[in-house]
């Protein structure tokens, strides 16, 4: 009987991995933002993991009518409230978050609408299937609540970016 326990604990041990793994993955991916004002998505997002941090970059910006505005590949809006007035599509908003238990934590988020970086948090919701977006500064805190993108959310035309050879770009605030 010992030695079922130990196979069983085995097993148990050799489980335990696998499902942290896929946890830590169910972030990545395409995610619309939408605008706590509105209610109405404003960007898609695509989250990707590099050297074992994970990042988002807005790869299309939406217009008021949550149509297509622009693309990673044909940038036209721009950040105007960050020093180098960067383009919305390719700029990196999330940046530097470590996978920690059951949430990745540590890292930056920005609002590139007015140029503030807050320290981020960010989970998956399965019950409610949504990324739960958490900026802290100081003792406060916010939340934002993102919804997986759609084959129907993406331009005609547009090619979905391979995130394996991307690098962060982390935009300059100051």
């Amino acid at each position: 009987m010992n030695t079922f326990r130990k196979v069983l604990a085995f097993l148990f041990l050799l489980t335990v991995p696998f499902s942290i793994s896929a946890a830590e993955k169910d972030v990545l991916g395409l995610w619309k933002i939408i605008n706590d004002k509105t209610g109405k998505a404003r960007s898609i997002v695509c989250i990707y993991e590099y050297e074992e941090k994970l990042y988002g970059r807005i790869i299309i910006t939406l217009d008021d009518s949550e149509q297509p505005y622009d693309t990673i590949d044909k940038p036209e809006a721009k950040a105007e409230k960050l020093p180098e007035q960067p383009y919305y599509s390719g700029l990196d908003i999330i940046w530097d978050l470590t996978w920690k238990k059951d949430k990745w934590e540590d890292g930056k988020i920005l609002d590139a609408e007015d140029g503030k970086v807050y320290n981020a948090e960010i989970w998956y919701n399965e019950k409610k299937n949504q990324l739960v977006i958490k900026g802290k500064v100081g003792p406060f805190s916010g939340f934002q609540y993102w919804i997986p993108a759609a084959g129907s959310d993406i331009p005609a035309g547009f090619i979905l970016p391979d995130t394996a050879g991307w690098i962060p770009r982390i935009p300059r605030t100051d």
